[in-house]
């Protein structure tokens, strides 16, 4: 029974992973971006859309902070410099 559950988890965790939504950005309000592989992803994605080059620049660092972290398992700090950067795409 414990494997059986495990494995509906796993499941349920890889799924979560390749249904997350694109990042928009609306008004003042960026969707889709966080610490997962796939916020990084989508925060790429808008970084690349940035026309202002010393803004990108900075959000660019504060993504590669928040990756950092992320490895560290630090998801609070990871958190903080994702936020970050999110607010320099607005």
């Amino acid at each position: 029974m414990k494997r059986f559950l495990l494995g509906i988890g796993m499941a349920v965790a890889a799924l979560g992973g390749t249904a997350t939504a694109q990042a928009q950005l609306t008004g003042n309000n960026v969707t889709g971006v966080d610490c997962s592989d796939a916020g990084f992803n989508n925060a790429h994605a808008l970084l690349a859309k940035m026309t202002d080059a010393a803004k990108r620049d900075i959000a660019r660092d504060e993504l590669n902070t928040a990756r950092l972290f992320k490895v560290k398992n630090d998801m609070e700090g990871c958190r903080v410099h994702i936020e970050n950067a999110v607010r320099l795409m607005k």
